[in-house]
């Protein structure tokens, strides 16, 4: 498995993951969002996502751990095998925890995308961005599903998040 640095860590203290930014914090005077910026705002929920993923698998290895030590402590003394095992269930429940408090960031992200998306008075561009940033499809898979060429989905994006820039940011 890769692992990011410090990634177990995030997960077991609750972090959740993505940038901080907040299109909403923008006061009269500072300067709007770029387009990457906005970029990498939108990409925050699947970022979100395979964090999520990432708990779970964590969770799954924990578990399996926790059910092999249990099955191997039959043979071994009392007095060893007190400490191993509750010290991975104590493990399971931390990241049981780190994964609700991430399941809840989750959707709160989700929601705040999918009202900027919302607010966009072209359907098309609605539609592109939900593909991308909500499902998460690729730009030849929104082209093929909605009979586009991949350069008019891209056209389409570029404006839709320009859009999205100009409405959010005012």
């Amino acid at each position: 498995r890769s692992r990011r640095p410090g990634h177990q860590l995030r997960a077991v203290c609750g972090l959740g993951v993505g940038p901080a930014l907040k299109i909403h914090s923008r006061k009269k005077g500072e300067q709007k969002m770029t387009y990457e910026e906005k970029v990498r705002w939108m990409q925050r929920y699947q970022e979100s996502l395979r964090f999520e993923k990432e708990l779970t698998e964590e969770i799954y290895q924990l578990r399996t751990r926790a059910y092999y030590t249990s099955k191997s402590l039959i043979d071994i003394p009392k007095s060893t095998s007190t400490t191993i095992l509750p010290s991975i269930v104590e493990e399971i429940a931390k990241y049981q925890q780190a994964l609700q408090e991430q399941i809840r960031q989750c959707n709160a992200i989700r929601l705040e995308i999918i009202s900027a998306i919302q607010q966009l008075s072209n359907i098309q561009e609605q539609e592109v961005l939900r593909r991308r940033y909500i499902l998460g499809q690729k730009c030849h898979e929104i082209s093929e599903s909605m009979h586009f060429s991949e350069k008019w989905i891209y056209i389409i994006h570029q404006r839709a998040i320009n859009s999205i820039i100009e409405n959010r940011s005012s």
